[in-house]
């Protein structure tokens, strides 16, 4: 079996990746929805 490492990144593309991943986010406060999770 070999073992499969990650990837070290730098801070700015962690920031980069992070900031993409949260834009992505549906923000439930501002957005009209059908209906809302039920973890809200």
């Amino acid at each position: 079996m070999e073992l499969k490492y990650w990837k070290k990144k730098s801070d700015a593309e962690i920031k980069t990746q992070l900031f993409e991943a949260l834009n992505k986010n549906v923000n439930y406060s501002e957005k009209t929805i059908l209906g809302v999770p039920a973890s809200y």
